[in-house]
């Protein structure tokens, strides 16, 4: 299986050297000076934070990957494969953005992750019996890959490791989008065209039915798995091999809000900005798409749609009637945590109560499950295993 000229490396050849010089200089100078510095709890951005976990939030925030994708890992030890996209299920305003920006279905990669001690071959055909998780990585739509060995591999890992009943994982490797001044790729929609070319892979071509599989995505992973649930509900019954709907979404400090309208004076965006390991930045979906979103630094407020702003506060009476039970998770320390409480209101209004489970981790950042923070980490998996062994109603 060749490499996908459209996948590059994280990191340049050219840089190595240089990230090498960084990470000494990182471990004998940068470590250090953290250390000293988090010393006692006053001098920790939380007074109930230990020292090991506020010397953590800055490493974390120093490596932040640049956008870039990876190449596609044809090795033995992952079991990587490629799915055609599905254009023939495209229609409607999706079909409409996509013509606008030039772009359409094509075919992507994913990987395969299964359960330890468990002999499944790969792209081996629906069990009955099993349940399998349909996974959308994190990174903001430009950066982060469905590899194993991304720090998203690490989410897989614990429904993997934590949910009897799910037995493998597929993640989707969907185009990133760029941003300027990187030449222009992967615009809106490419992402949501190619999860739902993923979707209709592991249904119409596995045979899954849509009540074995579970979608679940990290941040903007979560807004892609939202997306792809609207359009599945909105086009239900006008395009034959359509799929139905998947029997339950878990949604991962969801990026639910591109527009701007959860950015004011006291909201989470500035209160727990220096708790949390990422910042907010220019909405990717800004190169070359049509106007389905506030552009928060343009001079312009166009319009909105809650395909990719589905917190958005100038929207109203969103609704997600006809959505499966679904996971809503957060910290309490992430700059996303007013648009994931306003997420999950929204959600239990149009779905009711009973559909709805939001789990909000105390002292907890952004994404937290891609690293072994401990015990924010066990007990969260725990509320997931819960949600995903519940029997359905």
């Amino acid at each position: 299986m060749s490499k996908d000229p459209n996948y590059r490396p994280r990191v340049a050849p050219s840089l190595q050297r240089a990230y090498a010089w960084f990470w000494l200089g990182t471990i004998l100078v940068r470590i250090p000076y953290w250390v000293v510095t988090n010393l006692t709890p006053a001098q920790r951005p939380r007074k109930s934070w230990p020292l090991k976990k506020a010397v953590f939030l800055r490493y974390m925030k120093l490596v932040s990957l640049p956008p870039s994708d990876q190449n596609v890992d044809t090795g033995k030890a992952v079991n990587a494969i490629y799915i055609e996209g599905a254009p023939e299920l495209i229609t409607g305003k999706v079909k409409e953005w996509a013509e606008k920006a030039g772009v359409g279905a094509e075919r992507v990669p994913g990987y395969w992750m299964h359960k330890e001690g468990i002999d499944i071959a790969v792209e081996a055909k629906a069990d009955e019996n099993e349940k399998v998780l349909y996974f959308l990585h994190g990174g903001g739509y430009t950066m982060l890959s469905a590899h194993p060995s991304d720090p998203c591999g690490n989410i897989v890992r614990g429904f993997l490791e934590s949910c009897p009943s799910i037995k493998r994982s597929f993640n989707l490797e969907y185009r990133l989008t760029s941003v300027p001044p990187e030449p222009t790729r992967g615009q809106f929609p490419c992402a949501l065209i190619d999860a739902i070319s993923g979707y209709n892979y592991l249904i119409n071509q596995l045979g899954f039915s849509p009540s074995q599989i579970i979608i679940a995505g990290n941040s903007a992973g979560a807004n892609l798995a939202q997306a792809l649930t609207r359009y599945l509900i909105e086009y239900k019954g006008t395009i034959p091999k359509l799929p139905d709907v998947p029997s339950a979404l878990v949604f991962l400090s969801p990026w639910a809000d591109m527009s701007g309208s959860n950015w004011f004076p006291g909201s989470s965006h500035f209160t727990n900005a220096g708790h949390d390991t990422i910042t907010l930045f220019r909405v990717p979906h800004a190169v070359d798409a049509p106007p389905a979103f506030i552009e928060p630094f343009g001079p312009d407020i166009v319009s909105q749609t809650p395909y990719v702003s589905p917190a958005c506060k100038y929207l109203e009476d969103v609704s997600f009637e006809g959505f499966p039970r679904t996971l809503i998770n957060s910290g309490d320390a992430e700059v996303l945590l007013d648009q994931c409480r306003e997420l999950s209101n929204r959600m239990k209004k149009s779905m009711g109560e009973d559909k709805v489970v939001y789990y909000e981790a105390k002292d907890a950042w952004h994404d937290y499950l891609t690293v072994f923070n401990e015990p924010e980490r066990s007990e969260t998996l725990k509320v997931i295993a819960d949600f995903v062994e519940e029997p359905a109603k």
